[in-house]
């Protein structure tokens, strides 16, 4: 079920199942009287596919700017308080940092192309994983790697809150980190200065606040589950449509059993998290982060992570787990 990591298969961007289905509102079957269980996963689907037609000119958008078309600069896909992590990197913070980056790495890029593997939503946040692929400025092969992307809905336009890259290989120059990275404030102080002042769609003061501490406890629990390898409250913290990416392996998707996951974290030991971003969407919210992570052989691993919740009335549970 789960493979040591090796370069990804790009999957176009327009690859994916929902697709397919018709625009409908973002109403829960559970509240309309009759409804079943398979219409309300029916409504889901359409409602995610709806988002998803929404979010694509986006990052269709940002992909044209980093190959360096007129009329559309990188940063401006960006949300004012947006966060950035190059490969290997140290996480930026606000546009201007992020100006500072694309400025950079443009004088390296020819290109930059995105594939989506996997993708949720909610009213107001949208979670997009896949791959990167990119050209150098002297054409030849600029690097690739994992990709995450959460956008945010602010007075109607869609915007890339966050972003988190993974290299193949740490000997690609292609996305090389800023050299002196702005340091983001510490993540208690701004989730406490965005619930004074809230974005448009994603939901009151106090409720923002609790699911931050929500989240804070479900990762608490899967640090201390994680390290005493208790495969199965690991997944029980887990979505049944989970996508999981262990350090140093490739992504596993729904599939995977406890008897899977117990097999895997016998590689590790202790598993460790320090919380430096986090955003709320209603059903749908994330924290990314540093994490440091002993393995039973060999050195430990460190990078960036993000851990994307979901809640759809039964509390919060872990939809998606990348280490990068």
């Amino acid at each position: 079920m789960f493979h040591r990591n090796r370069p990804p298969r790009l999957t176009p961007l327009v690859v994916v199942a929902v697709l397919g289905c018709a625009v409908t509102p973002s109403v829960a079957v559970s509240q309309i009287p009759g409804g079943s269980s398979t219409n309300s996963q029916r409504w889901r689907e359409e409602f995610k596919a709806a988002i998803l037609r929404q979010v694509r000119p986006v990052i269709e958008s940002w992909q044209i700017a980093w190959h360096g078309q007129e009329g559309t600069s990188i940063e401006s896909h960006y949300a004012d308080d947006g966060v950035l992590a190059p490969p290997g990197g140290a996480m930026i913070g606000g546009r201007d940092e992020i100006a500072d980056f694309a400025r950079s790495a443009r004088r390296r890029v020819a290109g930059l192309d995105a594939s989506m593997l996997d993708f949720d939503a909610a009213d107001g946040l949208a979670y997009l994983s896949g791959t990167w692929n990119g050209v150098a400025s002297d054409g030849s092969a600029g690097g690739s790697g994992r990709l995450v992307t959460m956008l945010v809905k602010t007075d109607g336009t869609w915007l890339i809150r966050s972003q988190l890259f993974a290299a193949d290989s740490l000997s690609a120059p292609l996305l090389t980190p800023s050299a002196h990275p702005g340091r983001l404030p510490p993540l208690v102080q701004r989730v406490a200065s965005n619930s004074a002042t809230l974005k448009p769609g994603l939901g009151g003061k106090a409720r923002r606040t609790s699911s931050y501490h929500e989240l804070l406890t479900v990762l608490a629990s899967l640090r201390r589950d994680w390290t005493r390898h208790d495969a199965k409250a690991v997944r029980k913290l887990m979505t049944d449509d989970a996508t999981l990416q262990p350090p140093g392996w490739e992504s596993a998707s729904g599939s995977f059993t406890p008897k899977d996951l117990g097999h895997l974290l016998r590689e590790y030991g202790s598993l460790n998290t320090a919380e430096q971003d986090f955003e709320y969407g209603g059903t749908l919210a994330y924290l990314s982060g540093r994490y440091y992570v002993e393995q039973a052989s060999g050195p430990a691993r460190s990078g960036n992570y993000i851990a994307v919740f979901r809640n759809l009335g039964s509390g919060w549970l872990i939809r998606a787990l990348l280490f990068l």
